[in-house]
């Protein structure tokens, strides 16, 4: 199993899910695109060392939490259902998890594939899992 560090709190997480690179349930913020002339950082631009300062920040799991439970209207862009969770009590409010008819189909009277009847997936609602009927 590969780990990263987390930019924002310094805790080495697990990165198995995207080339051992980033953080899983976690975000990267390429640092890079947030500066504009006369904006908050463009004087830092051209004066980077790559080996003191990162050009991306990757943020773990619960930094992220953190950050989009701050400014509430940055985690309102978010759907619901944004990252999997395996856990009996969800990991935060974005997550989503399989139910038995995840990736299920069955024939209708033609003979044509249509998905099993049912929830295939759950999202949270007020900190519960609840079915998600698409």
């Amino acid at each position: 199993m590969k780990f990263v560090i987390c930019t924002a709190c310094g805790k080495s997480v697990p990165a198995e899910s995207v080339n051992d690179q980033f953080p899983d349930a976690g975000l990267v913020l390429p640092y890079e695109e947030f500066g504009y002339y006369g904006g908050f950082t463009d004087i830092e631009f051209g004066f980077f060392d790559s080996k003191n300062y990162p050009k991306t920040w990757l943020m773990c799991h619960d930094c992220v939490v953190k950050l989009f439970t701050v400014f509430p209207l940055l985690g309102k862009t978010l759907t619901r259902g944004t990252h999997p969770c395996d856990n009996e009590k969800p990991c935060c409010e974005w997550a989503w998890r399989p139910t038995e008819n995840f990736g299920k189909y069955t024939k209708d009277s033609d003979g044509a594939l249509i998905p099993a009847p049912g929830p295939h997936y759950q999202i949270v609602q007020d900190g519960q899992w609840v079915d998600a009927f698409d």
